[in-house]
């Protein structure tokens, strides 16, 4: 279950990021954040995140709280995914909402595994 605490520290490590963003490109302004480095992070953690989805996923297969991780899987997907066709600061906290999909999938995984 050490893949379940590594995901659910990756989807806080997420949420966190992208609530705080907004804020920060607004009160630093955009052209002091090196968006080249904020983009890297970005992909960084949504690879991570979505990886560690996908062990989740694999990991509840055929157990009885299969449908509870499906849903949560496929609404944080959903979330994501509509991110990129809305503008800043929105998008992010499409994130964010995806983000706690995904960690609410992983608190579920967890506690079925470890009781």
């Amino acid at each position: 279950m050490r893949t379940e605490k590594i995901g659910i520290v990756i989807s806080i490590i997420c949420a966190i990021h992208c609530l705080v963003m907004p804020a920060a490109l607004i009160y630093l302004g955009q052209q002091s954040i090196n968006e080249h480095a904020h983009g890297i992070f970005d992909i960084s953690i949504l690879i991570l995140a979505a990886v560690f989805m996908a062990i989740t996923f694999y990991q509840s297969l055929n157990k009885g709280h299969y449908i509870q991780v499906l849903l949560l899987t496929l609404m944080g997907i959903f979330s994501f995914a509509s991110s990129f066709f809305v503008s800043t600061p929105l998008n992010h906290y499409l994130f964010v909402i995806g983000s706690m999909f995904w960690l609410f999938a992983h608190f579920i995984n967890f506690k079925n595994h470890s009781s």
